[in-house]
């Protein structure tokens, strides 16, 4: 995902955010993030219509979407969820998302 974190960051300290497995409780985080790099990416004259991807993620950003996505991450039986957080606030800057697609075979979704 498209992440705004100042450039001009001090890294020396190991970066300026952490990846690590989604929580339940990044889920809201996460897809509001997932969702505008969305619409960063594909709401263009060649592409999609901002209605369009609005529509389509009208059920991931509900209630139920949220949660969904929360015993999703958590449980791991479809996937790996990860987040990348801004180390200086804690806020959720990046998802990553590797659907299992065989017992032993993972598909990179989202990044």
């Amino acid at each position: 995902m498209v992440s705004r974190i100042n450039q001009d960051a001090d890294t020396r300290d190991g970066g300026v955010f952490t990846v690590r497995p989604m929580r339940a409780a990044d889920a809201r985080a996460s897809i509001e993030v997932w969702y505008r790099a969305w619409c960063d990416t594909y709401v263009h004259p060649e592409g999609f219509t901002r209605q369009w991807v609005d529509d389509f993620w009208a059920p991931r950003l509900s209630e139920e979407g949220v949660v969904r996505l929360a015993q999703e991450a958590v449980c791991g039986v479809q996937g790996t969820y990860m987040v990348a957080e801004d180390r200086r606030n804690g806020d959720i800057v990046g998802v990553a998302v590797a659907q299992r697609v065989h017992a032993d075979r993972q598909c990179l979704q989202a990044l």
